[in-house]
């Protein structure tokens, strides 16, 4: 999958100056974090949080840090995902096949957010990354899949388990692509699912968050899925900015904004169509062309969305 950005007002948005980076700032939930939003106030008085019964596990499937010719974007939104969700939950394993601080030696710090408006850095050497494991990129699917299955052997009845992908997709099976282009390899639903039914209790809370291309195709009411397009449809990033940069996806983006919303409470149906909503907000045409895919575990929509998925809206006082 080629980086797909809405390029019917490319000419336009190249000849406006970007807005200056201001810094990610992380902290207690005490304490006010700067997100990078399109249409609200730069600063919000929330982040959210994993519930404390979560585990959390996430991949990132590209290897090429550069914002320019590579998957910068990519790396963008595992960044962002991996800061604010930092320091909570049961326990988290977040793993990369790339070396972080070789990539912002080479191409500066990482950046997220429309490269029109205010953006913020989410990785640098001053704010690294957290429970990250680097892997060698021939090593990285077995040793993803090895540390889903012992953390799955792990989890008790009220456990839930969190699951953030990204990277692209691949259209025949929708699977999520693992490494180099030369020798990529695919990881599927099946394997996954293999696992969390062999391992997981009866009744366990499964979430999956995708932002690839044709992750639609991992729906299915044995896991609450949120996915950035359907099985049939491409993922965009953000448009390029006037260093031809691209810094992170739009869905990734729409789903921060719903977190960090400051609603302390939500059935899983509201808190989707609010990504829905928060994605029309940033960009209407996508919404109207693919919009995100969703969902609900034993078709439970009504449910808490903390219960559900183990992310949580935290309101700050």
């Amino acid at each position: 999958m080629i980086n797909r950005v809405p390029s019917f007002i490319t000419r336009f948005y190249h000849s406006i100056k970007p807005a200056p980076l201001q810094p990610f700032y992380i902290g207690t939930v005490a304490q006010v974090l700067a997100i990078p939003v399109t249409l609200s106030a730069p600063l919000m008085n929330t982040i959210p949080e994993v519930t404390s019964n979560t585990h959390v596990m996430a991949i990132l499937g590209v290897t090429d840090p550069d914002p320019g010719e590579g998957d910068g974007w990519l790396l963008a939104d595992f960044c962002l995902l991996n800061q604010l969700l930092r320091d909570t939950g049961k326990t988290q394993s977040w793993f990369m096949a790339m070396n972080v601080d070789e990539a912002i030696v080479d191409h500066g710090d990482i950046v997220h957010g429309n490269p029109f408006r205010e953006r913020k850095v989410v990785c640098s050497r001053r704010n690294p990354l957290h429970d990250v494991t680097e892997c060698a990129v021939e090593d990285i699917r077995n040793a993803f899949l090895q540390q889903l299955r012992a953390v799955c052997r792990t989890c008790q009845t009220s456990d839930k388990l969190l699951l953030v992908m990204v990277g692209h997709g691949e259209e025949e099976t929708y699977g999520l692509c693992i490494g180099e282009e030369e020798r990529e390899e695919v990881l599927l639903r099946s394997e996954v699912d293999e696992i969390t039914n062999a391992y997981l209790p009866a009744g366990t809370n499964v979430a999956i968050i995708l932002t690839s291309c044709y992750s639609g195709g991992w729906l299915s009411v044995d896991s609450s899925v949120m996915a950035a397009v359907s099985k049939d449809h491409e993922s965009d990033s953000y448009q390029r900015s006037a260093s031809e940069c691209l810094r992170g996806g739009l869905f990734t983006q729409a789903l921060i904004n719903t977190l960090c919303a400051g609603i302390t409470t939500s059935s899983y149906r509201k808190v989707t169509d609010d990504v829905t909503a928060h994605l029309e907000r940033i960009f209407a045409l996508v919404v109207e062309d693919h919009p995100p895919v969703y969902s609900a575990q034993a078709n439970q929509w009504d449910q808490d969305a903390s219960s559900m998925t183990g992310l949580k809206r935290v309101q700050e006082h």
